[in-house]
């Protein structure tokens, strides 16, 4: 404050000085002069005069703010969430909100209610991370940078020089942890924490499945519920492919048991002798329990460091029928918007990388490998980028697990294919152990495997994963209602 009043005294002995012949147009503009400079002087203290800047910074444009992030509501809540700023709950109910417009509404809501902290750390680093997505939203941070300044956590502009001077002076530091990727030096530290909250998102995204046994919104889990079905190749002779079509009772179960002595696990689709596959697809009829294995191999990968002899460290989930018109981006693009270090970490270790793309048959754009990407920084569409990926055109050295159904096989006439493998489903012992898991009751498990071993048809049916699971919530539906009778599942009907 003394400074402040030392400019003034210094203010006023220039003007004493220099209006000695009262020249009014000097006088008004040294006025316009001293005005300009204490509204400039003074204005920081009035943003930090105020107790919660950055809560009364987003309220007084809140409107503004909900105009411009519904446009981009998904990644907004993903960066709040990767942010700390959200809970897991948090992130599920605004989600769940009907309309982008809603859920901006609630989620500007939620932080100003959590306090000055997290809307500090919503302007500087949530809407930070979007800036270059949003062009409202970048002229919109520049207009409001000087208040920005003056907020903590860092602003995003200290925040930026302290990266500048980082990357200069790496060299110079000697025991520094640092990562060099992209052109910037990044601290390791970071890059850690980052994966780190990517890896316990996609956990989460991947352990549960619907408990459609019990009350709606209830979740099991998914390692809970798996048996691993019988897998084969896919190119064994075509009369033993129509004779498990056609087989029933106890000859079907003859053939299952044939394909298990001579198919494999999940556990060695990635097997290094003699050359580790890079592109393995998995095809099965629907309900075969291809989602299911693609779920359980990734979350395997983030829990359990002996999966597939410990080849991968990093792992990708692409759900392919949840990806929609997006617009044109490129490769690395498409890994940053999953986590902003995710695409570091693949390009310096590709070799360690498995990509998992669940359902190519459901994907909204059919692929033309004709033109498939090669340039990961290049901006394409998505299909493209899929298709590059697919034919090793990108991220050569990294594994690709693919699912589709056999009949969207054709499509990758034009890709070496280094293993394909069918889910044939389940045998009589895995359909049992998956009765056994799905109740927690020995008795209804019994019941029901004696109901299946009087029905030969319907029997074979439970070889498809997804038959059980209708079966034995089925079962246990006509339990409650006939009072325990066993009268249920004596028909087809």
């Amino acid at each position: 404050m003394c400074v402040y009043i030392e400019i003034l005294n210094f203010f006023h002995t220039v003007r004493s000085q220099l209006l000695i012949g009262h020249d009014l147009t000097l006088e008004m503009n040294l006025g316009k002069i001293t005005i300009a400079l204490l509204c400039s002087l003074f204005r920081p203290l009035a943003v930090m005069a105020s107790a919660c800047p950055a809560t009364d910074l987003i309220r007084s444009n809140r409107m503004q703010l909900q105009k411009i992030l519904c446009r981009r509501v998904d990644d907004v809540l993903d960066a709040s969430h990767q942010d700390y700023i959200l809970n897991d709950n948090d992130y599920l109910n605004i989600s769940n909100k009907q309309g982008p417009v809603e859920q901006i509404r609630f989620l500007i809501t939620s932080i100003i209610t959590l306090g000055e902290s997290a809307c500090a750390k919503f302007l500087n680093s949530t809407l930070e991370s979007l800036r270059s997505d949003l062009p409202d939203l970048a002229r919109w941070l520049s207009d409001n940078n000087e208040k920005l300044c003056y907020l903590s956590p860092t602003p995003s502009h200290k925040r930026r020089r302290l990266e500048e001077s980082t990357s200069r002076n790496a060299r110079d530091l000697p025991g520094l942890d640092l990562i060099q990727t992209g052109g910037k030096v990044k601290p390791a530290a970071v890059i850690r924490e980052e994966m780190k909250n990517y890896k316990l998102l996609l956990d989460e995204e991947t352990r549960y499945v619907q408990d459609y046994g019990a009350m709606p919104g209830k979740m099991a889990t998914l390692l809970k519920r798996f048996e691993d079905p019988v897998l084969v190749s896919y190119d064994r002779d075509f009369n033993l492919k129509e004779c498990e079509v056609i087989a029933i009772g106890e000859e079907h179960e003859k053939l299952m048991q044939k394909a298990k002595i001579n198919g494999l696990t999940f556990w060695q689709l990635f097997d290094p002798a003699p050359k580790s596959p890079r592109l393995v697809v998995i095809t099965g009829i629907a309900g075969s329990g291809k989602t299911t294995l693609s779920k359980v191999i990734v979350n395997k990968l983030l829990t359990d460091c002996d999966v597939f002899s410990k080849k991968f460290e990093t792992v990708v989930w692409m759900p392919l029928r949840e990806y929609d018109n997006s617009p044109p981006l490129s490769l690395r693009v498409l890994f940053e918007k999953m986590n902003r270090c995710l695409a570091d970490e693949i390009f310096s270790n590709p070799e360690k990388t498995l990509i998992v793309m669940d359902g190519l048959d459901e994907f909204w754009m059919p692929l033309d490998f004709s033109h498939a990407c090669s340039d990961p920084d290049k901006t394409v569409n998505l299909e493209t980028i899929i298709a590059g990926l697919v034919k090793g055109c990108l991220l050569r050295e990294a594994s690709i697990f693919l699912t589709m159904r056999p009949i969207a096989l054709q499509k990758l006439s034009d890709v070496n294919v280094d293993l394909c493998v069918e889910i044939s489903g389940f045998a009589k012992e895995e359909s049992k152990s998956f009765f056994c898991k799905f109740y927690d009751d020995k008795t209804k498990m019994d019941m029901l495997i004696k109901k299946l071993k009087e029905n030969e048809m319907l029997n074979t049916l439970c070889q498809t994963p997804v038959f059980c699971q209708i079966v034995a919530i089925a079962f246990d539906d006509d339990l409650k209602r006939t009072n325990n009778s066993a009268t249920v599942l004596s028909t087809m009907t």
